[in-house]
């Protein structure tokens, strides 16, 4: 059975195609955790299928490539061509390590927007991803800038660095970035083995948002405002609409960041057929109802 006949969602806004486990680092809040290690990938001519189907389908009008880390996939300009050819907004979320620079220029006129991950400003950062490598991002996203590219900078927000939030607003704003999104730390993966990172206090957060300057468009998820509106996953009515799905590279279905990295897709990609099946478990998102994610601009 299809999304549509369990669900009666018709459209689905935006594909986010994570195309290999395997990255260049093991942050200390990374959702895949022992993933890191796995071997699957997505080739490029599954990802075009993958999106073609979507396109089709759904009406999925914007892909975002992701891993692991994109970069380390060999195909990652073919499959942004492809991408682009098919008419979807392309986006790639990178760490933004320096190797991964010299594959940008071969981008140009293909990828729509550049986000790259950034946790804090150096000290924060650095401790969660890896030693030098918030300078390396901010570089990347200079010369990113300088090519022309849309950049963006995603977020986890972390009791390390949820104070850091309005001078890395500014330094970003003076390098040309387009906007900042800011996510839920949630405990699985590697977070569930570094589980001080997790704040809960939605007045440090709100604290920190209001300190900030208007140089940068901020977009986050309510959850970190204790503030959400989301609506369950299994609770769709015919022709709704769905922002968000995201595909592991092993075919892993989820429509909620909330069920990311749980396990609990109730879809998965058969690789053979090459369209989506209905996988239900006693576990999975749609039978829990768990609810999507809402994101909403800074107040």
């Amino acid at each position: 059975m299809s999304i549509t006949e369990v669900t009666g969602i018709r459209e689905i806004e935006t594909l986010y195609l994570q195309l290999l486990f395997r990255c260049n680092f093991s942050c200390a809040h990374c959702f895949h955790g022992e993933n890191l290690k796995r071997k699957e990938r997505i080739s490029r001519q599954d990802a075009a299928e993958i999106m073609q189907y979507f396109v089709h389908n759904h009406r999925t009008s914007q892909v975002v490539l992701l891993g692991g880390e994109p970069f380390l996939h060999s195909d990652i300009a073919d499959i942004t061509a492809d991408a682009h050819n098919l008419d979807l907004r392309t986006e790639i979320c990178t760490n933004g390590h320096g190797i991964f620079r010299r594959k940008l220029p071969a981008l140009v006129g293909r990828l729509d927007h550049l986000r790259v991950s950034l946790d804090g400003l150096q000290p924060a950062h650095d401790e969660i991803r890896t030693t030098g490598s918030f300078y390396d991002a901010i570089e990347t996203i200079e010369y990113a800038v300088d090519l022309g590219f849309r950049v963006g900078v995603t977020m986890t927000i972390t009791s390390l660095n949820v104070d850091d939030l309005p001078e890395l607003v500014d330094l970003l704003a003076d390098r040309g970035v387009a906007s900042l999104k800011l996510h839920q730390l949630r405990l699985v993966g590697n977070a569930r083995r570094n589980a001080h990172l997790e704040l809960l206090d939605a007045e440090a957060v709100k604290a920190s948002l209001n300190a900030c300057s208007d140089q940068l468009p901020l977009q986050l998820d309510d959850d970190l405002l204790a503030a959400s509106s989301a609506v369950a996953c299994g609770a769709a009515e015919q022709g709704q609409h769905l922002d968000r799905i995201e595909m592991t590279p092993a075919g892993g279905l989820t429509m909620s960041c909330k069920a990311v990295g749980k396990d609990a897709h109730a879809f998965v990609w058969d690789f053979t057929k090459g369209q989506v099946a209905h996988r239900p478990t006693d576990h999975d998102e749609v039978l829990l109802g768990i609810p999507q994610v809402n994101y909403v601009a800074k107040a």
